[in-house]
């Protein structure tokens, strides 16, 4: 369900206006369902609950614990490379994932601010969720998004602003996520200009919706 739309960020709305277009910017955002097996799910929840946590990279302003030692399969990497090939009908190539867990549990309070990926390429990113016990749903641009499990988003990650709906979430919640970052074949450089663009949208944007990059300590006991 969307519960959030660009009318409610009118000084966002009125900056677009005045700056150049930004490509894909307005690119319809796909929702995939059912994108890899339960089984292929099973044994990456395993992998990241098993994992020691001095191998965990926590990135702290937005509880996000990085399980970067996890190598998916080559089955699942193709799998994900032909769905987004597919559902854009141009050839992609997959530069880099990431397995990540947002929870409070790691000492800092989950959030997700506005922001776009700052690549030297430009990028289309295919948010999979894995598992959740928590609905927190994703923006973009303006427009928000509610994944089930096994569900994902495409998106112009390096064009498109995006962030998680504001929301305290309670210590229980875990949100896991694979972030597959690809570049079209024939690739397309991003400038500094684009970057000069996209930094004035994330700082309109924290201002109007209240999420910024600040560290929020989260004590937790377990």
């Amino acid at each position: 369900m969307n519960t959030f739309n660009l009318d409610h960020l009118p000084k966002y709305k009125e900056l677009i206006k005045q700056q150049p277009f930004v490509i894909n910017s307005n690119f319809i955002p796909v929702h995939i369902k059912n994108v890899i097996s339960q089984k292929e799910i099973n044994n990456i929840i395993n992998e990241m609950d098993s994992m020691p946590i001095e191998k965990i990279r926590v990135q702290d302003w937005g509880g996000q614990a990085c399980f970067d030692s996890i190598i998916l399969s080559e089955d699942i990497k193709l799998k994900i490379t032909n769905l987004i090939n597919k559902n854009l009908n141009e050839e992609f190539v997959l530069r880099h994932y990431s397995i990540v867990r947002y929870s409070n549990k790691y000492g800092y309070k989950a959030k997700l601010f506005p922001h776009y990926d700052t690549r030297p390429d430009e990028m289309f990113v295919f948010d999979l969720q894995l598992k959740t016990n928590e609905d927190w749903g994703i923006i973009v641009e303006g427009k928000q998004f509610n994944l089930n499990d096994n569900e994902a988003l495409i998106f112009s990650g390096t064009q498109q602003m995006h962030w998680r709906e504001k929301k305290d979430l309670p210590d229980s919640a875990e949100i896991n996520m694979i972030f597959f970052w690809f570049s079209h074949k024939n690739v397309r450089p991003t400038t500094q200009a684009h970057h000069d663009i996209m930094k004035e949208r994330e700082s309109v944007l924290m201002h109007e919706t209240l999420i910024n990059s600040d560290v929020v300590i989260n004590d937790y006991k377990k």
